[in-house]
């Protein structure tokens, strides 16, 4: 059942609808890091558009690492594949 999980990013409390609120609070952890280091120093705080860059950035770190874990399946498969030939 979905419960309410109370987090705080940038300086802005939400509630946030889900499962697991361990879960929840590292994801909220993890993007208020990534602002404060996208924003610090910066005059003006945040606006969409750094909000909107903040995502990309997330987006691409999310991207790279589904490259890699394909990248990392395909190595799996060619090596059991291998070794299934070396066994017949």
């Amino acid at each position: 059942m979905s419960g309410e999980t109370a987090v705080n990013i940038f300086g802005q409390s939400y509630l946030v609808k889900g499962d697991d609120p361990r879960r929840i609070r590292a994801v909220a952890d993890y993007l208020d890091e990534r602002m404060k280091e996208l924003f610090a120093g910066k005059p003006g705080g945040l606006t969409i558009r750094g909000a909107v860059m903040a995502a990309l950035n997330m987006s691409d770190e999310l991207f790279r690492a589904r490259e890699e874990v394909e990248q990392l399946r395909q190595e799996v498969e060619e090596r059991a594949q291998a070794l299934l030939k070396l066994l017949d």
